[in-house]
């Protein structure tokens, strides 16, 4: 046993279980939340260069 009350197989299994989890959440989640990722920045530049473009007009 380990100091903790728990024996290394215990351990061995929770780490194989989360990694088990980010497998599967990077699998299924990982092409949607890129596009969503990438939409948005486009979205956040485009907003930026607006603001930039009416900000130098108004001091016109």
């Amino acid at each position: 046993m380990a100091a903790g009350g728990e024996s290394i197989w215990s351990f061995v299994f929770k780490f194989f279980n989360f990694a088990v989890l980010v497998g599967l959440l990077i699998y299924f989640v990982g092409k949607p939340l890129k596009s969503y990722l990438a939409k948005r920045h486009q979205t956040v530049k485009t907003q930026l260069e607006e603001t930039q473009k009416a900000l130098k007009e108004a001091e016109a």
